[in-house]
């Protein structure tokens, strides 16, 4: 059977082979989603096409999430063998969109609502079924950043010496990172990923999908995540007054340490942000994400004047001074390389 008749044999077989399927947005994987209405209900249709994907990783996690009092999807369906699943539907309200004309619910609220769920999440016993957010894997998500973005500017590849003072420099900020007693991390936790429900009450109100890849780390990776927002410029004093309110419900945590751990991560992950955005132009011509990079820079800029990340700043200025970081060099640098 194609796989167009193996998912139509499964919606039929849980009563939705007559539904109207809409496509609705995904993620950077090989995963599709559909949104299923049928006499006036709502499902999700999740197709993760082996061997690439796998269903299996969201189900633990999803039993998981969902056992600690989260809102996360129900999974009404399941064909793990061909990658399918039948799931609620939390709705079409991002964060992104809810906090925007014409809905314009409470920023601070809604922020506030995320990082309730994270201290949820953090008070309870990490997933032993996750791995562990090793220093490799760190360095791989930045090797979009140095096989990418800087040689796109730069034209030319970064030389063995480079790369390695490069790698050098991480490894002891990594190592920084493991002194909070390590949770469950959703790695992407952000607004794309939080749906607001503003019919219902408490937490119930942030749902949360697109968690499959969760890893365990550090509590930090997933604040900054959720408060350096690579697609929402939020008001100057949000983050603060929620780094502040997660620290007072964590007892016992260092606030001093978390900072530190939220800005080396808030620097690992924007730094690859911008391999990510270069990558998907340079490989795929695809111009979608690079309105984030000016963004990226910004939370960069910020982040990179603390004094733990004083030689890496010194490292990334040397090669690509400031000058050299406008969109507009990027871009042209494309045209460059596929116009002549």
């Amino acid at each position: 059977m194609t796989r167009d008749q193996l998912k139509h044999e499964f919606l039929h077989q849980h009563g939705w082979g007559h539904a109207t399927r809409i496509c609705v947005a995904g993620d950077a994987s090989r995963r599709s989603y559909e949104r299923l209405l049928l006499q006036g209900k709502t499902r999700i249709f999740m197709d993760a096409p082996p061997p690439d994907e796998s269903v299996i990783e969201f189900i633990q996690i999803d039993h998981y999430l969902a056992g600690l009092g989260l809102h996360v999807p129900q999974i009404e369906a399941i064909d793990e063998l061909n990658g399918f699943l039948i799931l609620e539907d939390l709705g079409d309200l991002p964060f992104g969109l809810a906090i925007k004309e014409p809905h314009n619910f409470d920023e601070l609220t809604l922020y506030q609502g995320a990082v309730d769920v994270l201290c949820v999440l953090h008070q309870g016993a990490p997933l032993a079924s996750c791995s562990g957010l090793g220093n490799q894997q760190l360095l791989k998500d930045l090797a979009q950043l140095t096989d990418w973005y800087l040689p796109s500017l730069l034209k030319r590849r970064l030389t063995e010496s480079e790369l390695k003072q490069f790698h050098d420099l991480w490894m002891p900020l990594f190592d920084v990172c493991r002194i909070l007693p390590a949770v469950t991390v959703l790695r992407d936790y952000h607004s794309p990923n939080l749906m607001w429900l503003p019919h219902l009450e408490g937490l119930n109100r942030v749902g949360v999908i697109d968690f499959q890849d969760a890893v365990i780390g550090s509590p930090a990776f997933d604040l900054v995540s959720l408060l350096e927002d690579a697609r929402l410029d939020l008001q100057p004093q949000t983050e603060g007054i929620l780094l502040s309110h997660y620290c007072s419900q964590m007892s016992g945590l260092s606030k001093e340490q978390l900072y530190l751990e939220y800005t080396i991560f808030g620097v690992q992950r924007n730094l690859k942000i911008l391999g990510f955005a270069c990558r998907k132009l340079m490989n795929e011509q695809n111009r979608n994400y690079l309105h984030l990079i000016p963004r990226m820079w910004r939370y960069l800029t910020r982040d990179l004047e603390h004094p733990n990340m004083a030689e890496l700043k010194r490292w990334l200025d040397d090669l690509l001074p400031v000058t050299s970081r406008p969109l507009d060099i990027l871009i042209n640098r494309y045209e460059e390389a596929n116009h002549g």
